[in-house]
């Protein structure tokens, strides 16, 4: 599994594009309906601080400088870039929190105590921002900085302690109760039923707030956390084992999706941080349901050469929270077969050169990114060599 990061990370090394000591790469993108050539952004989903993230972890079990320099290159790009252009999202996958993880981590994995304290330096001017009407989601929003705070300071002091009870009020605030259940629709399609899911639906919102109880941080209603959960309990598909993916509700009757971002993956995650926090064996069951769903999904999808692999929407995001059940279930079986799941995906040549180059938008498409491209390939490979060290950046 190592030998396959390497190779990632050799060619993310080669692909970049280097001024003085900073660097960037150009990734394949999407604008409206078309994909598009441009250089990375700042953030973690697909931009440097996701790359560098994973370069930094590869560091650390190398030890080769050049992911050490690559990493620190990315980064310095990062924080150029915010300086710059200040971000008007502050989520975790897209905008600042991110970023600051990504500082927080490579500081340990590179080294490097100047990045922590840029990182503070990044995470005390985020306190002092006014909290704007951003997005709600994990993406995005409210509920992904909590997690992403959270990550970099799990023992919250005061002040952090206060910033992410007003970010969990101002989501709270956008919430709409419906017959009992908690729901946030997103302006920007104000025809579609509120979402399912952990990126962009109930799933999310409702694993930060257990992550604040977890972390004993504000006062959270356990009728709120049961009522967010309601939503996506109505909406469970009985017969498919997941919970139905509202996108798609005018153009399919019954549509259930199978990948971290909407459907069974990312709702597993959820069910895990609300099963740690409450120990109800209700959160149990869910999680057992996802599991057995995912692994049919694996079982018919894992031969086919159209697959997405990414960890966003993708077969590796499947195989990353098989990992993060077997935390839960207290068994080794997932990551054995985890890790069998990876052997058949991983395509050798009669050179020895894993081919990697996958596409996300398209077949001939290139993202060196984190969530929806190569750097995530390569850490999931890296979880696969050392689950314990590795982190997932799936499950905040």
């Amino acid at each position: 599994m190592v030998v396959a990061a390497e190779h990632v990370g050799f060619e993310l090394c080669r692909d970049a594009l280097w001024f003085e000591d900073r660097c960037t790469w150009q990734t394949d993108s999407m604008r409206g309906n078309k994909v598009v050539l441009q250089t990375c952004d700042p953030f973690l989903y697909d931009g440097l601080a996701g790359i560098a993230l994973f370069l930094s972890h590869l560091y650390a079990v190398t030890n080769d400088e050049i992911f050490k320099e690559t990493a620190l290159g990315a980064l310095s790009q990062m924080v150029v870039m915010l300086a710059e252009t200040e971000s008007k999202s502050q989520g975790f996958y897209v905008g600042e929190a991110g970023c600051i993880y990504a500082l927080y981590s490579a500081s340990k994995l590179l080294d490097k105590p100047d990045l922590e304290k840029t990182g503070e330096g990044l995470l005390t001017r985020l306190f002092h921002k006014t909290i704007t009407d951003q997005n709600v989601d994990i993406i995005s929003g409210y509920a992904g900085q909590i997690l992403g705070i959270l990550r970099c300071t799990p023992n919250p002091d005061l002040n952090t302690s206060h910033y992410l009870s007003r970010l969990s009020d101002a989501m709270m605030e956008k919430s709409t109760s419906v017959n009992n259940m908690l729901i946030w629709k997103d302006p920007t399609y104000p025809d579609r039923k509120a979402l399912t899911g952990y990126s962009h639906g109930n799933a999310g919102m409702v694993a930060s707030l257990a992550g604040l109880k977890q972390a004993g941080v504000g006062d959270i209603d356990k009728k709120d956390i049961d009522a967010i959960v309601q939503y996506e309990s109505v909406n469970f598909v009985i017969d498919k084992g997941n919970w139905r993916d509202l996108r798609f509700e005018k153009t399919i009757d019954v549509h259930c999706s199978t990948t971290w971002c909407h459907g069974a993956p990312g709702i597993l995650l959820s069910r895990i941080k609300l099963y740690q926090v409450f120990r109800e064996d209700r959160f149990f069951d869910h999680i057992k349901t996802a599991i057995r769903t995912i692994e049919r999904h694996l079982d018919d999808n894992i031969h086919s050469p159209k697959s997405n692999l990414s960890l966003c929407h993708g077969l590796y995001g499947n195989l990353d929270t098989l990992l993060c059940a077997s935390n839960v279930t207290n068994s080794g079986v997932y990551l054995a077969k985890v890790r069998h799941y990876a052997q058949k995906i991983l395509r050798n040549d009669d050179d020895g050169v894993y081919d990697t180059r996958y596409g996300v938008y398209a077949l001939d498409a290139y993202v060196p990114g984190l969530m929806g491209g190569e750097a995530g390939f390569g850490y999931l490979l890296l979880r696969l060599h050392s689950p314990d060290s590795v982190p997932s950046v799936l499950d905040l």
